[in-house]
Protein backbone atom coordinates (compact mmCIF):
# COMPACT_ATOMS: atom_id res chain seq x y z
CA UNK A 1 0.00 0.00 0.00
CA UNK A 2 1.15 3.25 -1.04
CA UNK A 3 -1.30 5.32 -0.42
CA UNK A 4 -4.82 6.67 0.99
CA UNK A 5 -6.88 5.47 -1.91
CA UNK A 6 -4.87 1.62 -1.29
CA UNK A 7 -5.58 1.61 2.02
CA UNK A 8 -9.54 2.62 1.50
CA UNK A 9 -9.44 -0.24 -1.56
CA UNK A 10 -8.36 -2.86 1.47
CA UNK A 11 -10.48 -1.56 4.31
CA UNK A 12 -12.70 -4.84 5.53
CA UNK A 13 -16.11 -4.56 4.41
CA UNK A 14 -18.80 -3.91 7.03
CA UNK A 15 -20.11 -7.85 6.23
CA UNK A 16 -16.69 -9.07 7.08
CA UNK A 17 -16.78 -10.87 10.44
CA UNK A 18 -14.18 -10.27 12.14
CA UNK A 19 -11.09 -8.37 10.33
CA UNK A 20 -7.91 -6.89 12.45
CA UNK A 21 -6.53 -3.49 11.73
CA UNK A 22 -2.55 -3.91 12.81
CA UNK A 23 -0.70 -0.81 12.59
CA UNK A 24 2.93 -0.89 12.81
CA UNK A 25 5.86 0.89 11.62
CA UNK A 26 8.70 -2.22 10.25
CA UNK A 27 11.45 -0.23 11.82
CA UNK A 28 10.13 -1.31 14.85
CA UNK A 29 11.24 -4.55 16.53
CA UNK A 30 8.09 -5.04 18.70
CA UNK A 31 5.96 -4.37 15.69
CA UNK A 32 8.33 -7.06 13.41
CA UNK A 33 7.90 -9.62 16.35
CA UNK A 34 4.35 -9.31 16.10
CA UNK A 35 4.22 -9.86 12.37
CA UNK A 36 5.51 -12.67 13.25
CA UNK A 37 2.99 -14.09 15.87
CA UNK A 38 0.22 -12.66 13.43
CA UNK A 39 1.60 -15.47 10.95
CA UNK A 40 1.85 -17.89 13.33
CA UNK A 41 -2.15 -17.02 14.01
CA UNK A 42 -3.40 -17.21 10.96
CA UNK A 43 -1.51 -20.77 10.08
CA UNK A 44 -4.06 -21.78 13.37
CA UNK A 45 -6.69 -20.26 12.11
CA UNK A 46 -9.64 -22.75 10.79
CA UNK A 47 -11.85 -19.28 9.18
CA UNK A 48 -8.63 -16.46 9.44
CA UNK A 49 -9.76 -12.73 9.62
CA UNK A 50 -8.60 -10.81 7.47
CA UNK A 51 -5.96 -8.73 8.61
CA UNK A 52 -4.79 -5.36 7.03
CA UNK A 53 -1.32 -4.10 7.61
CA UNK A 54 -0.92 -0.43 8.28
CA UNK A 55 2.28 1.37 8.54
CA UNK A 56 1.73 4.45 11.04
CA UNK A 57 4.80 6.13 8.74
CA UNK A 58 2.60 6.19 5.57
CA UNK A 59 -0.67 6.10 7.13
CA UNK A 60 -0.05 8.42 9.78
CA UNK A 61 -3.27 10.71 9.32
CA UNK A 62 -5.33 6.96 10.03
CA UNK A 63 -3.54 6.54 12.59
CA UNK A 64 -3.99 9.83 13.88
CA UNK A 65 -7.71 9.67 13.58
CA UNK A 66 -8.01 6.17 15.16
CA UNK A 67 -5.48 7.30 17.96
CA UNK A 68 -2.99 5.31 17.53
CA UNK A 69 -0.77 6.23 20.63
CA UNK A 70 1.43 3.26 20.73
CA UNK A 71 2.64 0.66 17.90
CA UNK A 72 2.20 -2.20 17.74
CA UNK A 73 -2.00 -1.51 17.79
CA UNK A 74 -4.34 -4.08 16.88
CA UNK A 75 -8.01 -3.65 16.12
CA UNK A 76 -10.25 -6.06 15.86
CA UNK A 77 -13.56 -5.20 14.41
CA UNK A 78 -16.54 -7.20 13.90
CA UNK A 79 -18.84 -6.16 10.64
CA UNK A 80 -17.17 -2.81 10.84
CA UNK A 81 -16.94 -1.59 14.23
CA UNK A 82 -14.56 -1.63 17.12
CA UNK A 83 -14.72 -4.20 19.72
CA UNK A 84 -11.56 -4.46 20.81
CA UNK A 85 -7.89 -2.15 21.19
CA UNK A 86 -4.64 -4.42 21.87
CA UNK A 87 -1.87 -2.16 22.34
CA UNK A 88 1.69 -3.52 22.67
CA UNK A 89 3.05 -7.23 21.22
CA UNK A 90 0.57 -9.60 21.94
CA UNK A 91 1.16 -12.86 22.32
CA UNK A 92 -0.27 -15.74 19.58
CA UNK A 93 -3.06 -16.93 23.23
CA UNK A 94 -4.33 -13.51 23.53
CA UNK A 95 -4.86 -12.99 19.76
CA UNK A 96 -7.08 -16.32 19.56
CA UNK A 97 -9.17 -15.69 23.01
CA UNK A 98 -10.26 -12.28 21.66
CA UNK A 99 -11.28 -12.82 17.79
CA UNK A 100 -12.83 -15.76 19.38
CA UNK A 101 -14.51 -13.63 21.96
CA UNK A 102 -15.36 -11.19 19.26
CA UNK A 103 -16.49 -13.59 16.88
CA UNK A 104 -19.29 -15.17 19.07
CA UNK A 105 -20.42 -11.39 19.87
CA UNK A 106 -20.80 -10.92 16.03
CA UNK A 107 -23.60 -13.98 15.85
CA UNK A 108 -25.47 -11.73 18.06
CA UNK A 109 -25.38 -8.48 16.46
Amino acid sequence: MQNHEDFKAILPAPAAIISLLHYYAPWSLPCRRQCLVLHEFLRNCRQPPQIVPIDVEIFSRMAESTTIQSIPTIIILSHGRERRRLVGLQPLEVLQQVTAEAAKAAVFL
